[in-house]
């Protein structure tokens, strides 16, 4: 029976994202750093990567943990270049949510399972193992049955964007996860974030609070206000 896997970010052949995102098990002091001259990240910088050792580490890592019959739901940024030779290396029945990074040509996108027609989706909702799932590379603030129940899991963020834990969302990226993520493991954390959610709501609460604690009410007044004109009522509201 084949599994399901969830990731995103990977940015195989990317230089520059495993020195941003600081993949450190990669990145070593650079012998031709000159510290006389300017600093540039591409052509003078004080540390360098080990590129093909970090993509040869993402391709050992996942197909160590999948076969080419599990299906592996990639959340968008998965290469860098080269995408052709890195979707033949990675096992599995690959579902592709594209992101910002993915700029492949169409023989490469060809190589992804279909979603409704196309090799690729910019977002697309199903449902697993009952859950109504959006996909998507970005996080949502808000998304197709959010209001019932149903979760994004996105990438994007690299683990950067504070994780609210009554938000029914998770950030799938490879800097959070390193490595694939089985649909058991976040199944778990949803239904467990869900337990938490359920604990904050109360009877006079038609809304979850989230990253803004200005409840209900106050943004029933807020947008009246707004839709009136006046434009400097935060400085008086308690939020």
């Amino acid at each position: 029976m084949s599994e399901t896997f969830v990731i995103s970010d990977t940015h195989i052949d990317h230089y520059k994202i495993a020195l941003v995102c600081n993949r450190e098990q990669f990145i070593v002091d650079n012998p031709d750093f000159d510290s006389t001259k300017p600093v540039n990240m591409k052509t003078n910088w004080p540390k360098k990567v080990l590129l093909q050792a970090h993509n040869e580490y993402i391709v050992d890592t996942w197909n160590r943990d999948a076969s080419r019959y599990d299906k592996i739901w990639i959340l968008g940024d998965l290469a860098w270049k080269n995408h052709t030779h890195w979707i033949h290396r990675l096992n599995g029945k690959k579902f592709f949510i594209r992101g910002n990074h993915d700029k492949m040509n169409q023989d490469a996108l060809t190589l992804f399972q279909k979603l409704d027609g196309s090799h690729y989706q910019y977002s697309y909702y199903t449902k697993i193992n009952k859950h109504g799932v959006m996909f998507s590379h970005c996080p949502y603030s808000s998304w197709f049955s959010s209001c019932y129940g149903s979760w994004n899991l996105h990438g994007h963020c690299h683990g950067r964007r504070k994780e609210v834990p009554w938000i029914l969302s998770c950030d799938c990226s490879w800097d959070v996860w390193g490595r694939l993520i089985p649909w058991e493991v976040l199944e778990a954390k949803m239904l467990d974030k869900e337990k938490i959610r359920r604990a904050r709501m109360t009877d006079d609460s038609r809304i979850e609070p989230g990253e803004s604690e200005i409840n209900f009410q106050q943004n029933i007044l807020l947008n009246s206000r707004y839709m009136n004109g006046e434009r400097d009522i935060l400085t008086d509201m308690e939020v």
